[in-house]
């Protein structure tokens, strides 16, 4: 029997429903859009970002699900797969708006573009407010 593999659209689909399906992503009920950003380098990887309002107020979000994590890998290798030179991008930007639309990017030099920490809480923070919800509000 042959194992089902998903493509790189189906693996970035399924890594949006599980993180939207996260109480640590969307915790709030009037939720507009989720910004996260993720990278993976190593053996490392991460997923961190905003869950935001339809006014602009915001929580922390981090995904406590692990198969975010595992779908995230997926995701690049997939993409590498495809690719002509099979470069592997180090991080990504995945927004999704409560109206089911998503949209992602990637970085394939910087695995800290999109990081959040301590020196850059406040421009991501202001960086993913200013990102639009993916097919209109």
């Amino acid at each position: 029997m042959e194992a089902f593999v998903m493509n790189k659209d189906e693996l970035l689909f399924e890594l949006c429903k599980t993180l939207v399906a996260d109480k640590e992503v969307v915790g709030q009920d009037a939720w507009s859009k989720v910004v996260i950003g993720g990278s993976v380098e190593g053996g490392s990887a991460s997923l961190a970002g905003f869950c935001f309002d339809m006014q602009g107020e915001w929580e922390a979000a981090a995904p406590r699900n692990r198969q975010a994590l595992v779908l995230l890998r997926q995701l690049r290798e997939a993409m590498a797969d495809m690719s002509a030179d099979h470069k592997q991008w180090k991080a990504c930007l995945v927004v999704i708006g409560a109206n089911g639309k998503f949209a992602a990017d990637f970085d394939y030099d910087d695995a800290s573009r999109w990081a959040i920490g301590p020196a850059t809480h406040a421009q991501r923070l202001a960086e993913f407010a200013a990102q639009p919800v993916p097919g209109g509000a």
